[in-house]
């Protein structure tokens, strides 16, 4: 008889042999694919970083590029791009925020983005920043020791008194980002809506007999009535009541008193342009100036503080809106608001001399410094 191998044994040993070596594979493929997707992730995350690192780069040189060139707002948008290699790179591009057009305004706010790509990592982040304006203004008001000077720049709800007296608080229709020509020199936006004032209370140190207001002033339109300044209320029987606002195309300057009625006026004021503004009373009688030469002018005399029968003005002073159908010692009925722009404003506890307001109306050297608003990063999804 002849015997034969016996196949089933042999072919068991073959099969385990061969399911060990399917299963040794299986893990070896699997740990290797495992380890590739871990590098994989790190890469992309690395990548990522890296995207976010260049996107950060970005916005820095699209900051440095525009402070390197002055004829930059010529190229509308403008864009600067980086390369580093076939896998990495940012593009920065510059635009207006406000109107879209960056060619139109010497020191407009810049909306800047950086798109940044490293492999598999992208990353985009704009910024908005803002031209830091020149201090020749503020050197100039502070110098005539003014008793409130509000500046007006780069404000975040609280319009500070560069002299401490009072602060004022912003309406929420003042906006303090966008809008052509908005931001030469920080100026915000009066928006024209309702709430486009800037509320200052009242203090001992504006109940004046003589004194001055002083402003540069931008409006959008002469299609309405734009509220300046006013410190007034319906009421002039126990004050003396000011407002400044204006009216279409007219400059109107009105300080209404118990026995005399001060109303100058200065046609064709313009819009889009920025002039100054600056209204006195005391000695010389009420003037009213623009850029420096006088405009209007009368021989009353009269002021904010106490006269025969006349209480002293308790009025808030308000800022791109007429307060004067309010009730006494409040600004609880508002109209006029103001589309327009507003800085450097002023009150001064004397009548300032021609020399002084011829001064005050040189225009200050542009701004060249282009700075990041605060908290202005963000991420924009890819």
């Amino acid at each position: 008889m002849t015997r034969h191998a016996n196949p089933s044994r042999r072919g068991t040993v073959y099969v385990l042999v061969l399911v060990v070596v399917a299963l040794s594979t299986l893990l070896a493929i699997t740990g290797l694919t495992a380890a590739r997707i871990e590098r994989r992730s790190a890469l992309a995350t690395t990548d990522a970083g890296e995207a976010a690192d260049l996107a950060r780069a970005g916005l820095d040189m699209g900051l440095q590029s525009i402070a390197a060139d002055t004829s930059w707002r010529a190229d509308d948008p403008v864009v600067v791009s980086w390369t580093i290699d076939d896998h990495r790179g940012v593009e920065t591009t510059a635009t207006d925020p406000g109107d879209g057009a960056l060619n139109d305004g010497a020191c407009e706010n810049v909306q800047l983005q950086a798109a940044a790509w490293s492999n598999d990592g992208a990353q985009t982040l704009s910024l908005l920043a803002y031209f830091e304006p020149d201090d020749t203004a503020s050197d100039m008001i502070l110098a005539l020791q003014p008793v409130s000077y509000w500046p007006l720049r780069n404000l975040s709800g609280v319009a500070i008194d560069r002299q401490g007296v009072s602060s004022g608080v912003l309406g929420a229709g003042v906006n303090t980002v966008g809008g052509s020509g908005s931001t030469c020199w920080g100026a915000p936006v009066f928006t024209g809506a309702s709430n486009s004032y800037i509320l200052i209370a009242d203090h001992d140190g504006y109940n004046l007999d003589r004194g001055s207001i002083a402003m540069w002033v931008r409006i959008d339109d002469n299609s309405s009535t734009h509220g300046l300044f006013s410190k007034a209320a319906a009421d002039s029987s126990t004050a003396n009541m000011l407002t400044i606002a204006v009216e279409g195309s007219r400059l109107r300057a009105r300080l209404r008193g118990d026995s005399a009625d001060s109303d100058l006026r200065f046609d064709n004021f313009g819009n889009r342009t920025w002039r100054h503004v600056v209204f006195t009373f005391g000695e010389r009688g009420s003037e009213l100036w623009v850029d420096g030469a006088l405009c209007d002018s009368d021989s009353e005399d009269i002021g904010f503080s106490v006269r025969t029968s006349v209480q002293n003005n308790t009025q808030p002073i308000v800022l791109g809106e007429l307060a004067d159908g309010s009730s006494i010692g409040a600004a609880d009925i508002l109209s006029s608001p103001m589309r327009g722009r507003l800085r450097e404003v002023a009150v001064f506890a004397y009548q300032l001399e021609p020399s002084q307001i011829a001064q005050l109306a040189l225009e200050p050297p542009e701004a060249r410094q282009l700075v990041p608003m605060p908290n202005t990063i963000a991420r924009v999804a890819n």
